[in-house]
């Protein structure tokens, strides 16, 4: 989501103004209640947070084909933007450590949404024949 936000910041500082997220449109009250519990938690209690950040497993329905090629470029983005901080010089080795498995769990995710992406696209094309 926070990828997908920037996507939109991104987009006003170039004025095209077009093609707003449509799962931030259709999930903004979800993600601001998520978000806000968050930054509520990260001020008072770190193990909340991080159970919350990482441990949780977030779960949408009623997820229309639009939102997952959405998602699924969102994703795309968060792998790329992972694999240049991990390959940066002069890393700490926990840092890395950290980069990686992001990396892992993101390249999982991605993988994931483009399998769904293919299923749904098969299935369209066998309805048509």
């Amino acid at each position: 989501m926070v990828f997908l936000e920037g996507g939109q910041k991104r987009q006003r500082n170039q004025k095209r103004g077009a093609g707003s997220s449509l799962v931030l449109r259709k999930r903004n009250e979800i993600w601001r209640a998520l978000d806000q519990k968050l930054a509520a938690l990260g001020k008072t209690d770190a193990d909340a947070f991080s159970e919350l950040m990482m441990d949780q497993d977030v779960v949408l329905e009623d997820v229309a084909i639009e939102e997952v090629r959405e998602i699924a470029r969102a994703a795309d983005g968060v792998v790329s933007v992972l694999q240049k901080e991990s390959k940066a010089k002069q890393r700490d080795e926990n840092v890395a450590a950290g980069l990686i498995f992001e990396l892992e769990e993101m390249r999982a995710l991605s993988n994931g949404l483009q399998r769904r992406l293919r299923r749904d696209d098969h299935g369209k094309d066998t309805a048509k024949k």
